[in-house]
């Protein structure tokens, strides 16, 4: 499969994905299994003032794309998942405690 038809797949599934649009133009993905994945185009790889490359409904997903576009595995890729997450001994789910409470995407498609 070629780059794009890849691209036009992954679209395709997050369209079809639990979905509801918040404005024109814009659509607002509130599953909770899905991914941003950011992987470094050279040999930099941190996450300092980088965009995010892809949206992905899972890691199969992501690492067929990557697959797809670079013929191999970059040597590192950042899963996004959410916001943070913890728990204390009494099994009680904080968010927010170490990181973001909420983390927003904005996806922009290709004109």
């Amino acid at each position: 499969m070629n780059t794009s038809a890849a691209r036009r797949n992954i679209i395709a599934r997050i369209r079809a994905a639990q979905c509801r649009p918040a404005q024109p133009g814009a659509v607002e993905h509130e599953a909770l299994t899905d991914y941003l994945v950011r992987h470094p185009a050279g040999q930099r790889s941190d996450l300092r003032g980088d965009l995010v490359e892809l949206f992905v409904g899972g890691l199969e997903d992501a690492f067929a794309l990557m697959r797809a576009e670079r013929g191999e595995l970059p040597s590192s890729v950042n899963f996004i998942s959410g916001p943070s997450r913890t728990g204390d001994i009494e099994q009680t789910i904080v968010l927010g405690a170490h990181g973001p409470y909420r983390v927003h995407a904005v996806v922009v498609r290709d004109a």
